[in-house]
């Protein structure tokens, strides 16, 4: 019937929606994680779905960037709502480039932790530390 239909619809609307801030929050935390300099092991039990829950934490663990597996889990996430026809293509091509803008970032950020400091700064640094002991 239309009722059983669009009850339907609506319980896979919320529950996009749901998987959707869950997955952000949780690229957030592996985001956060890496610049403190550590690893996800488990996630935290608020961002562990409620169906596939263990397989997903085994998998964050074991990857070495998180936060590019989430990204690519959302990006899976706005294919299924695309097929469904619940978001237009303008909407996924939004959402996609945010998802771009936070990869780049997230790069971009990993690559100055593991930057050397420049020679200048080292000594700069090196200098007053001598000073300061002597």
């Amino acid at each position: 019937t239309i009722s059983a239909g669009a009850d339907l619809e609506k319980k896979a609307t919320s529950k996009f929606r749901y998987e959707l801030v869950r997955l952000l929050n949780l690229a957030f935390y592996s985001y956060s994680l890496m610049l403190k300099g550590l690893k996800l092991v488990t996630p935290p039990a608020s961002l562990i779905p409620l169906e596939g829950g263990v397989m997903e934490a085994e998998v964050l663990s074991v990857v070495s960037c998180p936060t590019a597996m989430v990204c690519k889990w959302i990006t899976n996430l706005l294919e299924q709502q695309r097929q469904a026809q619940r978001i237009t293509d303008a909407q996924v091509g939004v959402i996609t480039n945010e998802l771009i803008k936070l990869m780049s970032c997230y790069q971009a950020t990993n690559g100055l932790q593991f930057t050397p400091m420049p020679a200048m700064l080292n000594g700069f640094t090196y200098f007053f530390v001598v000073a300061w002991v002597y």
